[in-house]
């Protein structure tokens, strides 16, 4: 997933613990496993119009980029200081939440 479903994730991810680097590569991963999607779109957008800009348009609104993750954690620290101010400010969670989600979502 990538926009809002992407976030999301993101965001549970962080919150159970995985580290911002696996996140991003889990954010990245969408491209590689969404290419036959991607793919049969674009094949779709060419029977429409040829012109580059409509391509790159649904191009660009069917993957995801290193720089969309970037600037969302770039958002988040220049609004919140850190990941988990935002979390807590902005998402109201509490101690207590994150640990019942690492508890249901983590085994040992």
């Amino acid at each position: 997933g990538k926009d809002r479903t992407g976030i999301a994730a993101m965001i549970v991810l962080h919150l159970l613990g995985v580290t911002p680097r696996a996140i991003r590569q889990d954010y990245l991963l969408t491209n590689e496993l969404s290419a036959v999607r991607v793919n049969q779109r674009m094949s779709e957008a060419r029977q429409v119009s040829v012109a580059p800009e409509y391509l790159k348009s649904i191009f660009d609104i069917s993957t995801v980029r290193p720089l969309y993750y970037d600037f969302a954690m770039a958002a988040i620290k220049y609004l919140y200081g850190d990941f988990d101010s935002y979390a807590k400010k902005q998402l109201n969670v509490n101690d207590g939440l994150v640990k019942a989600l690492r508890s249901n979502c983590l085994s040992d």
